[in-house]
């Protein structure tokens, strides 16, 4: 299926195949796609799509370029972060109803690497 993919590395947003499997040594799952061992799932603002992020992104000693999203209210995203639709009655993902452009420019690259002081609450 359809997700999209924020890449703050290349700073890049484009279309990727998805498998649906939040995690998982394929190719096309959530983590593998994101570059990480356990996702986070975050619910956009938006109210009609998720993100799925690095569990530990923040937290890690090799720190990733982040970005901004208007998608998502007072948070910042380390690494790399995959946009899917709700979950169906039976839970597995669905494609996002977002489109590539709306996601692309709801996006604010950061030009420094994260750093665990950028932490907010919660997260």
């Amino acid at each position: 299926m359809r997700a999209i993919l924020i890449d703050p590395h290349t700073r890049t947003v484009t279309e990727v195949d998805y498998n649906g499997e939040r995690e998982g040594p394929d190719a096309a799952s959530a983590s593998t796609l994101i570059g990480c061992d356990i996702t986070e799932a975050l619910a956009l603002d938006v109210n009609i799509d998720e993100m799925y992020v690095d569990d530990i992104g923040k937290l890690r000693r090799e720190r990733p370029p982040w970005f901004l999203t208007s998608l998502l209210r007072n948070d910042w995203i380390c690494g790399r972060a995959l946009v899917v639709g709700r979950r169906d009655r039976h839970g597995h993902d669905t494609p996002p109803k977002l489109t590539l452009e709306r996601v692309r420019e709801s996006i604010s690259w950061a030009d420094i690497g994260c750093r665990q002081d950028h932490a907010v609450a919660g997260r």
